[in-house]
């Protein structure tokens, strides 16, 4: 009888401990999505969000280590990793920009998950969860120039996105993963893969817009609408068609506006909309990109753009993605071409550009979304300090960019090849002018090796032809400084054979100033060595 009592007594003991468990696992699950939710979008907010989910991890470590590696445990925790990993580097919306810090993150919520997930592979909620994770991760290795990696995990999680939506049809946060995904695969081919991109950002409008059909009270779906609206159009300027990726923007411009009028102070709807005015200027006329040669429209839109991120930055001087937007933002529009009069100001936002983005790529060498803004800002600026006459000013920051550039456009990143070739072009034509013969020679052979090498290589036909007519055209720009005119009127001939090869409209325009210029160069060299 005493020992059934003490049995039952142990028992009972055991269900409140497991009670007590539970009771506070659910707590901390509570104190990690509801009030978390409940901040994550408003100004200001990001060093609370830390806060609360770095004191919701160490609290749920505690438990785990008491409490054994309990299912439930191992569930939030790996809940509260991925969260913080968010955080820490989410390269999309408000984070510290810490990538190294997430990946880390990361790993160690796909750790904890595994062994549940495997065990029960079926069940939604951790198929959810694995999906988020892996998302995430992907998301991670593009930013790393892992764009290959990526890709593949992406694509590999398509079917069991789909599976998922299947089995929870009424659940939005389910169902929305495979437009997630698709998304996600549109932004990292863009640049390789300007068609593919478009076939996927143009399935992500059509699962979105049956989401919004299906959820009309989730804003969050309106809002990813606008989102894949921007990503067709950029999968558009990609291909040349700039008057519908215009529209597109446009059309996601008033998505994006109509619920902030709902809900003003959401910070993710806020840098939406500040990024979709800088892709919507970037069409019109930055320099740098396919564009519709519309300068003064352009500089409108990007000067929305950089207030908006003014006002975000400042809202949070640890939400370290809306400092970097505000580089980007002001990078686009310093680069706008101006009148003589315009230089100072634009020379100035450049370098509030470049003082902010260098120390975010000191933190993330490999981000080479960061190390693509911060090369263009020091192009521009030097191009801008060249037309003042400052040349020995210019030369450092063509250097600059250079140094930055060149590491990640030997591993194969296309908008860091563009810079590579851009600043060695720079510096050739600069040198030149200044008679250092050896400087412009060496810049100039430089641009061409990359070019031919660029050309023999993958990627879209257009891109890489464009890239070896511009390294010509520097080049015999070069020879035609130093009265070299044989060899400049043979290799002017080779850029001028290569641009007509050119279908995208979109390249075609973003290199307008460089074929009018060999048009000029050819008709000068005739002139000169007519009999």
């Amino acid at each position: 009888m005493i020992a059934d009592q003490q049995r039952d007594e142990a028992q009972l003991q055991r269900t409140r401990a497991e009670q007590r468990v539970s009771d506070l696992v659910d707590l901390a699950n509570r104190t990690l999505f509801d009030v978390h939710s409940a901040i994550e979008t408003l100004p200001g907010s990001m060093a609370a969000r830390r806060t609360i989910v770095k004191t919701t991890l160490d609290y749920l470590e505690r438990l785990s280590r008491q409490g054994g590696q309990d299912d439930r445990i191992r569930r939030v925790l790996s809940d509260a990793y991925l969260k913080i990993a968010m955080i820490q580097g989410d390269p999309f919306t408000a984070s510290l920009e810490d990538f190294v810090g997430a990946r880390l993150s990361l790993h160690r919520a796909e750790a904890l998950l595994r062994p549940l997930y495997r065990a029960r592979s079926g069940d939604p909620a951790l198929m959810q969860r694995w999906i988020e994770i892996e998302v995430a991760a992907a998301a991670l290795s593009s930013e790393a120039n892992q764009r290959a990696q990526a890709t593949q995990a992406l694509l590999g999680l398509l079917p069991l996105a789909h599976r998922l939506a299947l089995l929870r049809p009424a659940d939005y946060g389910a169902v929305k993963q495979e437009a997630q995904i698709e998304w996600q695969l549109a932004d990292i081919v863009q640049y390789d893969d300007p068609p593919r991109a478009l076939e996927h950002s143009n399935r992500d409008i059509a699962l979105l817009r049956d989401l919004v059909a299906r959820f009309p009270r989730e804003a969050e779906a309106k809002s990813e609408l606008g989102v894949a609206l921007g990503a067709t159009a950029g999968a558009l300027m990609n291909t040349g068609d700039l008057e519908r990726s215009a529209e597109l923007y446009r059309q996601s411009i008033q998505a994006r506006e109509e619920l902030l009028v709902s809900d003003p102070n959401n910070v993710d709807f806020q840098r939406g909309l500040l990024v979709t005015w800088g892709n919507y200027g970037a069409v019109l006329g930055v320099p740098w990109m396919s564009n519709l040669g519309r300068s003064e429209e352009a500089r409108a839109a990007c000067v929305h753009a950089v207030a908006i991120a003014r006002k975000l930055a400042s809202a949070d001087a640890q939400n370290a993605t809306a400092h970097i937007d505000l580089g980007a933002s002001l990078t686009r529009l310093g680069s706008i071409d101006v009148p003589p009069e315009g230089i100072p100001q634009s020379l100035a936002n450049l370098r509030e550009a470049i003082a902010i983005l260098e120390p975010a790529v000191k933190t993330n060498p490999k981000g080479w979304h960061i190390a693509s803004h911060l090369t263009t800002a020091l192009e521009y600026a030097g191009r801008r300090l060249e037309s003042l006459g400052r040349t020995a000013e210019a030369a450092a920051y063509y250097k600059q960019a250079l140094a930055i550039a060149e590491p990640l456009a030997s591993a194969g990143n296309p908008s860091l090849i563009a810079s590579t070739l851009a600043d060695e072009q720079d510096l050739a034509l600069l040198y030149a002018s200044l008679g250092d013969r050896a400087a412009a020679f060496d810049f100039a052979g430089r641009a061409v090796a990359l070019g031919q090498k660029q050309y023999a290589g993958p990627g879209p036909k257009d891109n890489r032809i464009s890239r070896l007519a511009k390294a010509w055209f520097a080049l015999a720009s070069v020879q035609s400084k130093f009265n070299d005119w044989d060899s400049a009127r043979e290799t002017a001939a080779k850029a001028g054979a290569l641009w007509p090869l050119i279908e995208n409209r979109g390249i075609l325009s973003a290199c307008r100033k460089f074929i009018q210029g060999t048009d000029t160069l050819v008709s000068e060299i005739a002139t000169r060595t007519r009999p």
